[in-house]
């Protein structure tokens, strides 16, 4: 970070340092998220399609949530409709949401794992139920 300090009548563009400079001082500050190429990676371009998927596979429940007998869900109540709505629905957004912000923060690979168990996760019960 760069501040401005005033010094008498002068100022004086000042680095402000982080712990990363601390413990890294040979290497170059740039924001997270970014690489030294600013080009998209195969991660990346993998967190960007899946975030895509989770925003309209959330928007179709949240429009349609009759879409939720493709999966074998019934309602019974108007409580049951909502409910699909939010959980498919909005859920599916939040975790669009968080994918990119994890992305953002040069995570990506990370990312990638939470929706990899998130895809996993429904077969793994499956076949081992309790």
């Amino acid at each position: 970070m760069v501040g401005m300090r005033r010094v008498g009548r002068e100022r004086r563009v000042i680095r402000v340092g982080s712990a990363m400079d601390r413990r890294y001082p040979d290497q170059p500050i740039r924001a997270r998220g970014t690489s030294d190429t600013d080009r998209m990676t195969g991660p990346d371009l993998a967190v960007y399609a899946a975030a895509t998927y989770f925003v309209v596979f959330g928007a179709g429940f949240v429009v349609r949530p009759a879409f939720a007998d493709r999966l074998g869900l019934h309602w019974t109540g108007p409580a049951g409709k909502t409910e699909i709505r939010c959980y498919y629905g909005t859920v599916s957004w939040a975790l669009a949401g968080f994918i990119l912000y994890l992305r953002h923060q040069g995570l990506a690979v990370e990312a990638l794992t939470g929706v990899l168990m998130l895809a996993g996760l429904p077969e793994v019960c499956a076949q081992n139920p309790l």
